[in-house]
C-alpha cells in the first residue's frame, strides 16, 4: 500500500512535468516604445527617434502626423526605421519637426510597415523668433522672424520719434492680452 501511493504521487510528477515541457512558455511582449530628443522644439528642430520592443529584425516608418489623422500622408516629414534582432529601432537618423502652428503633435511608428500604427509619442512644437543681427545701431533695418505661430502678421514700425528712443511700441492684428485682475 505504501508504494503504490509512492508510485501513484511519482507518475503524477513524471506527467506534470512532461506537460510543462509540452507547453511552451511564451512571455508576454511588451509595448513598443518611441523615445524623442529632445521632446519639443521649435520647427526645423532635429529630433533624434529611438525606440525599444519592436518586432525584432523588421523595418518600417516613422512620421511627424502634423494632422492627426493617424494617416501618413504626402507631405508629413517622414524616415525609414529599422529594427534589431534585440527589439531596438535602430536605423532613424533624425526626423525633422515641419513648420507648424505652436501644439502638441504626434510622431508615429509604422513598424513593421504596414501593420496598424504600433506606437507614437506627443512633441511640442514651441514658437521662436529670430533676428538677423545681434547688434545694431541707430537707423540700422533690423529683421526679425518667428515660426511656430498661428497668426502669419506682417507690421512695419513707425520711426521712433528721436534717436534716443529706448523701446518702440505698435499695434498687430491679434487679440489682447488678458490682463491681471487690480486689487
Amino acid at each position: 500500500m505504501i508504494h503504490s501511493r509512492f508510485f501513484r504521487i511519482l507518475a503524477a510528477a513524471v506527467i506534470l512535468a512532461l506537460l510543462m515541457l509540452a507547453v511552451p512558455f511564451t512571455p508576454a511582449m511588451a509595448a513598443e516604445a518611441l523615445i524623442l530628443s529632445p521632446p519639443s522644439g521649435p520647427p526645423g528642430t532635429a529630433i533624434t527617434v529611438t525606440g525599444t520592443d519592436f518586432t525584432p529584425s523588421s523595418s518600417g516608418v516613422v512620421w511627424f502626423d502634423t494632422n492627426g489623422n493617424s494617416t501618413l500622408d504626402t507631405g508629413e516629414p517622414q524616415v525609414g526605421a529599422t529594427v534589431n534582432t534585440l527589439g531596438n529601432l535602430t536605423g532613424v537618423s533624425t526626423l525633422p519637426v515641419p513648420t507648424a502652428p505652436r501644439a502638441i503633435y504626434q510622431v508615429r511608428a509604422d513598424v513593421p510597415s504596414g501593420t496598424p500604427v504600433e506606437t507614437n509619442l506627443s512633441f511640442t512644437i514651441t514658437p521662436q523668433v529670430t533676428a538677423n543681427v545681434s547688434t545694431a545701431n541707430v537707423g540700422d533695418t533690423i529683421t526679425v522672424s518667428g515660426s511656430g505661430y498661428a497668426l502669419m502678421v506682417s507690421a512695419r514700425a513707425p520711426p521712433p520719434p528721436t534717436p534716443a528712443a529706448a523701446s518702440l511700441a505698435f499695434p498687430l492684428p491679434c487679440p489682447p492680452l488678458p490682463r491681471a485682475p487690480t486689487p
